[in-house]
């Protein structure tokens, strides 16, 4: 995916794989060596004059000056139709470039599809690879916007070629470190933006209903997120991150086992990416339903071991304040409140003390315990006075899903995250 490329200066994605293009290489070696790579036409005239306005500091770069050389570029283009088959591939990803810039998806489209051609015929793997890649954005913005331009299936038949270049062009150059590390990182990007594609949300604990079209993109990321996993010249962190996403398609696959074995893979690694803790609690979640008396049971055992220790883990919190409301809707209030009184601690989110103390005191509420319920609402209405219990509605056992998406907020993604 060529996101870092080309001077059509349209590449709006968050991704960036860092790849380059052939204007990019100019910043290596003076502007001269480039103007005279190919022999005198139409074609390089134009690509040489581009250049130059593109390293002019007077050059203004708006949507007259890529309609200008849009024109340009096809005129040259059509009239040198023997150019050599390099410079053709460089003008071309810079009018498709410039094509996207203005908006005129279909025309950029056609572009990089011509020069994937070009790029194939010519076995220039580098080229058609990225040229690939520039496709594979265009259909992915597409299903992500909302003319739905692109489908499921058409995401996956170009994300199938662009594995399949990537593929060969690593293949041929797998003792090249760069190419190597490209080839991992390309995976694990695809993984991602196919989960993505496919309306998957890695930090959630809602179920969600897939059509068989999304579930094909899915198993096609897992595929890809394997591959990346097994990138030997990354960091810790950075391999947790992928056998953290590897593990939740596995998850979502129904593939049980698989996933619990990934997950294991990060708690062995030396990393502080993501909590132990929470990995554990996924691990379980993996063999029983949330709150079930299984899943109390066996976190309770990961708790003890931490509350009774130094151990710092930020997810501590949020997992005590899950296994309250868990000890709430299996009826055991007492137990639950000790929970509740683990997860205050350390709590500098007004809007969770309050809440928390508000749960407390309805449990002491269904013991029976009228004074300790309203000693609980006395001192959030005394340490909390500026949020009102009115706005406090504790979740009901039957919203879990809601109560669970709406306690995120409170605890900070990077709690949940990392250690």
């Amino acid at each position: 995916m060529n996101t870092a490329g080309h001077y059509g200066w349209v590449k709006s994605v968050s991704f960036v794989l860092g790849l380059t293009t052939c204007l990019s290489l100019i910043l290596i070696s003076p502007l001269g060596a480039q103007e005279n790579l190919f022999e005198d036409s139409p074609l390089n005239r134009s690509y040489n004059q581009y250049v130059k306005e593109v390293h002019s500091q007077q050059t203004i770069r708006d949507d007259r000056f890529r309609l200008f050389w849009e024109r340009e570029f096809t005129d040259a283009i059509e009239s040198t139709p023997n150019a050599p088959t390099e410079l053709r591939l460089c003008v071309l990803g810079e009018l498709g470039a410039l094509q996207k810039g203005l908006g005129a998806r279909d025309r950029a489209l056609k572009t990089f599809e011509k020069m994937a051609i070009l790029a194939k015929e010519a076995k220039d793997l580098k080229s058609e690879f990225e040229t690939l890649g520039d496709i594979f954005l265009l259909y992915y913005n597409d299903l992500k916007s909302e003319k739905k331009f692109a489908t499921c299936n058409s995401i996956l038949n170009i994300a199938k070629e662009y594995r399949r270049a990537a593929r060969e062009l690593f293949d041929t150059q797998k003792e090249n470190i760069e190419t190597s590390s490209l080839y991992f990182t390309t995976m694990y990007d695809l993984g991602g933006f196919l989960c993505d594609a496919a309306g998957v949300r890695f930090i959630s604990d809602q179920q969600l209903v897939f059509t068989k079209e999304q579930i094909e993109l899915i198993r096609f990321s897992e595929e890809c997120l394997a591959i990346s996993a097994a990138d030997r010249d990354i960091n810790s962190n950075q391999s947790a991150e992928r056998l953290f996403k590897l593990a939740k398609v596995e998850s979502l696959l129904g593939k049980d086992e698989l996933a619990i074995e990934t997950y294991a893979k990060i708690l062995e690694l030396d990393q502080d990416q993501l909590s132990r803790l929470w990995i554990r609690e996924l691990m379980i979640l993996e063999s029983c339903e949330y709150c079930s008396p299984l899943y109390v049971e066996k976190i309770q055992k990961i708790l003890t071991e931490n509350n009774n220790s130094d151990i710092e883990d930020s997810y501590k919190q949020h997992l005590n304040y899950r296994m309250a409301q868990c000890l709430t809707q299996l009826g055991n209030y007492e137990c639950s409140n000790t929970y509740y009184r683990y997860a205050m601690e350390g709590v500098t989110n007004e809007n969770l003390a309050v809440r928390i103390l508000t749960l407390m005191a309805a449990n002491f509420t269904k013991m029976g315990d009228e004074t300790s319920a309203r000693n609980r609402l006395e001192e959030a209405a005394k340490k909390y006075p500026n949020v009102p219990l009115s706005q406090v509605v504790p979740p009901a056992p039957q919203d879990t899903n809601d109560a669970q998406e709406r306690d995120r907020d409170d605890f900070t993604e990077s709690d949940i995250q990392s250690q």
